[in-house]
């Protein structure tokens, strides 16, 4: 299995169209280290990782949900398990806004 590892990724919601309203999912990264993060109201936000936890594929971001799809799991804007082959959620990571720099901070492992 792949090793563990550190996410740590900053997005400024002004270079984030996607964020500017509640229910907005914004991408970024690749691979171990991509990463979605939704907003979730005025000044709160979730974050997770794209990797699919029945295989490791990337997921999407499709119509304000997630799908994987090499397999077919649906995933809920909440990460939720809408529809497997996947037993579980998406992993959650931690998303601290900063309303000085309005930036969200994402930092957790994957």
């Amino acid at each position: 299995p792949p090793q563990a590892r550190e996410i740590d990724v900053t997005l400024a919601l002004a270079a984030t169209g996607a964020l500017a309203t509640v229910g907005g999912i914004a991408r970024t990264g690749s691979g171990l280290q991509a990463v979605a993060v939704v907003r979730t109201g005025a000044t709160t936000f979730r974050a997770f990782s794209m990797l699919c936890p029945h295989a490791g594929s990337q997921v999407q971001v499709e119509g304000g949900a997630f799908v994987c799809r090499n397999h077919g799991s649906r995933f809920a804007a909440d990460g939720a398990l809408v529809q497997g082959p996947a037993t579980t959620g998406l992993q959650e990571l931690t998303a601290t806004f900063d309303a000085a720099t309005q930036a969200v901070r994402v930092t957790g492992r994957v």
